[in-house]
């Protein structure tokens, strides 16, 4: 009788696998903007699009205690900026709000827009408001430590697959999950 040793195989990262990692974002200066330091780590199921494009591109592969860095492009990180997102709107339309200040984010809701948006400026009683993520437009730079890969619970999927307009399932975005 022979005995051998079976190969220590290291689970990869693909889609449906529940993944954790630490990661530090800086700009294309590297100016550190976050990190799971700040933030904490980012759990997620890989493949069904809750990640930037680019990132979980670069992560499809690796395994836990892998440790790289990226840097991503404008249009595989948070986009490109997209200047039809920015409104300039009356001090007036804010009639709830008793202060304004650039910085802040509000909901906007009427029959073209429902989304958050940033106050990017408020002058002579008109505020600026910005649609777009605050890093589209930049590149980024991830530094990126995985720590965990398995297999993703069926109640995780559920979870995932249930969101009603979610990239889970119903959307019209085209992505895998659909």
């Amino acid at each position: 009788m022979s005995v051998n040793k079976i190969k220590d195989k290291t689970m990869e990262i693909e889609k449906h696998k529940f993944v954790t990692l630490n990661y530090l974002l800086k700009n294309d200066k590297g100016e550190k903007l976050t990190s799971s330091e700040e933030e904490g780590p980012i759990s997620y199921i890989h493949g069904t699009g809750n990640l930037m494009s680019g990132l979980e591109d670069a992560l499809t592969g690796k395994s836990a205690g892998d440790s790289f860095s990226i840097t991503l492009s404008p249009e595989k990180a948070y986009g490109s900026r997209d200047e039809s997102l920015v409104h300039v709107l009356g001090r007036d339309q804010f009639a709830d709000f008793n202060e304004i200040n650039p910085g802040m984010q509000v909901h906007v809701h009427n029959e073209l827009v429902n989304q958050v948006m940033t106050v990017t400026k408020f002058e002579n009683d008109e505020v600026t408001l910005d649609g777009n993520h605050p890093l589209a437009g930049l590149e980024i730079n991830i530094e990126l430590d995985i720590t965990e890969v398995r297999d993703a619970t069926v109640i995780e999927l559920e979870q995932i697959y249930s969101k009603p307009n979610s990239c889970g399932g119903g959307c019209s975005s085209g992505c895998d999950a659909c």
